[in-house]
This record gives structure tokens, sequence and C-alpha cells, in this order.
């Protein structure tokens, strides 16, 4: 069978995004490896690839990573944490003054959630 096509927006629309002020772009990853898998140099490689083309196209630094599928490990950490100030896990939940910038929660937001929903993700993190 054949599988859902993605549909990825162009540097332009990249750009008249950013520029909009409504949306934030930040990084994730080159080619979305899973992070914790992959070599030091490889990881180097992943997030400072991310990191140098998106600032290129939408003209400002760049500060926040997501890890592609929550993957990291201390390592990469270690890499991530001299090039970004704040990087996001797949974990569920709300932040909290003292947490690790560098494995903050995230609570995914889609078009199955509904505006009743989405307060209570707001308040309490997603469950």
């Amino acid at each position: 069978s054949k599988g859902t096509e993605l549909k990825f927006c162009s540097a332009k629309q990249i750009k008249e995004m950013s520029v909009s002020g409504m949306v934030e772009c930040n990084a994730h990853g080159h080619n979305h490896f899973k992070l914790a898998k992959l070599s030091n140099e490889e990881v180097q490689n992943e997030i400072s690839d991310s990191k140098l083309i998106l600032e290129e196209v939408v003209g400002k630094e760049v500060s926040v990573f997501a890890y592609p599928y929550g993957s990291y490990n201390e390592e990469v950490k270690n890499i991530l944490k001299d090039r970004f100030k704040i990087a996001c896990t797949v974990e569920k939940g709300r932040v909290q003054k003292n947490d690790d910038l560098l494995t903050l929660k995230r609570n995914s937001v889609d078009s199955e959630v509904n505006f009743v929903q989405f307060k209570g993700i707001v308040k309490f993190g997603r469950i």
C-alpha cells in the first residue's frame, strides 16, 4: 500500500512564516535521525547542518531544538548545549521552573484536538 505523502514547506514559505512574527521556526535535525543512535560526529553534523540551514532561511539565530523522535542521551545533550539554549523532548507534561532547559517536556497538538482539549493541554499538560 502507498504511504501518506508529506508536503514540506519551501524555504520561501518558512521565511514568510518567520517574518510574520506569528510562527517561530526552530531546528529539528537535518535528516530527522534518532540522535542517540548516531556517532558524536554524526550528531554534530545533524545539529549543525540543521541550525545553519534554518538560520540562513529565516535570517536570524535559531536557539531552540526539538529532538527527532525524542531521541537523545547525555552525549547528544553535551553536543547540543553549545549551540542551543533550549531543547524539547517528546515527554508529555508541564514545564516546571527548575527543569533542565535541554530536556523540556512538549505537548503535541494536532488537528484531532478540539478547543476544550487544547485548553486542558495548556493548563495540565498532555495526559
